[in-house]
């Protein structure tokens, strides 16, 4: 089970993009200058993915 803090988080959707074509979107621009103009927040790292270890994967 996930332990987001919705007070914290928020999705940015961009309707319609994918992989390869995010950047034709407005909406992403807007997103991202919304993104990098806003107030840093102060992160628990103890809460965050930063230490999870990711088993490699079996050669089968």
């Amino acid at each position: 089970m996930s332990k987001i803090n919705p007070s914290r988080t928020r999705l940015y959707a961009v309707i319609g993009g994918g992989h390869k074509n995010l950047n034709n979107f407005e909406s992403y621009h807007r997103m991202l200058s919304e993104i990098l103009t806003s107030e840093p927040m102060e992160i628990d790292l103890e809460t965050t993915s930063m230490k999870v270890k990711h088993s490699s994967k079996a050669n089968a």
